[in-house]
């Protein structure tokens, strides 16, 4: 989940942001610093020390003419106890005293570990569906001669149409007792993105239900404010930012209202879970809701 969303969409600069924006840049919560030598240029910086510098790595300059938030570079090379090359150049050559910091570095490992933390406390029912719908009831009743039908139907956006489609046509058995033989034929449906097109018209009263591997553009926002709460969390302790931050009790806030979420997503209570999964018609969610007579217009975890 981690290379497939990449921290969930979240940003550096808006965990820097959630601990007082202004108050904090990102030079507060680096673990190393270097200061920048005469005869640098923009890729190609000499700095008093490049110990604990290695390729690969992100640093940013936020002092003299930099924007207070700095840039950031990824180093491509470290060429001598002195000296280091950036991949892209910055804007423009550092003056002598402005000073590397390792910031993006350490915001990007506070946030490591909170998408981790995040990943393993979601119900496995949101950890699946983060890339793979099982289940999804994509024709509850056929009209009479309907012939489309719309994969994932949320209000996110897509950045690739569904993959390993599978549709089963008045399945009526336990999900997960489903075989191939279960499923439509290939021939029996087309695709479009997420348009179904069915070769032959459904009869009315046809249910149609949908497995498939789908990317979204982003992971849902639920996700990403948890994972900017825990990292901003994080980040101010090993920063030691403790009592700059604030009064303690509202940087640990962060945490608290982190996991409260977390915890109102496995037990179902309010705010509960994420608004754009809850709305996918879930055939185990649909089938008790039309055993309790309730509407099937919507999902309500149970």
């Amino acid at each position: 989940m981690t290379a497939k969303y990449t921290f969930f969409g979240a940003a550096w600069r808006q965990v820097v942001a959630r601990l007082g924006g202004t108050e904090f840049n990102v030079q507060d919560f680096a673990s190393l610093t270097a200061t920048v030598d005469e005869d640098s240029t923009a890729s190609v910086l000499k700095v008093d020390s490049t110990d604990g510098l290695a390729a690969g790595q992100k640093i940013n300059i936020n002092t003299g003419d930099f924007p207070e938030q700095g840039e950031t570079r990824t180093i491509e090379s470290v060429d001598s106890a002195t000296q280091f090359t950036v991949g892209e150049a910055f804007s423009s050559a550092p003056a002598a005293g402005d000073v590397v910091n390792d910031g993006p570095e350490q915001l990007e490992a506070a946030m490591a570990w909170a998408e981790a933390e995040v990943e393993a406390q979601l119900p496995s029912r949101y950890r699946a569906l983060l890339s793979r719908v099982e289940g999804e009831v994509i024709v509850r009743r056929a009209t009479s001669g309907q012939t489309t039908a719309t994969l994932c139907n949320i209000a996110l956006p897509f950045a690739a149409a569904p993959t390993g489609v599978v549709l089963y046509r008045n399945y009526r058995g336990e999900w997960p007792d489903r075989t191939a033989s279960d499923a439509m034929a290939a021939s029996e449906f087309s695709l479009d993105g997420r348009a179904v097109t069915f070769t032959g018209a459904l009869a009315e009263g046809d249910q149609v239900v949908a497995e498939y591997g789908h990317a979204l553009a982003a992971a849902p926002r639920v996700l990403r404010d948890l994972l900017i709460d825990l990292a901003a969390w994080r980040a101010a302790q090993r920063a030691q930012l403790g009592h700059d931050a604030g009064p303690a009790a509202w940087v640990n806030s962060l945490r608290d209202s982190a996991a409260a979420r977390l915890e109102s997503m496995a037990t179902g209570t309010p705010p509960r879970g994420i608004p754009e999964f809850d709305d996918l018609a879930l055939i185990d969610d649909w089938r008790r809701e039309r055993a309790r007579g309730v509407g099937s217009g919507s999902i309500h975890l149970v």
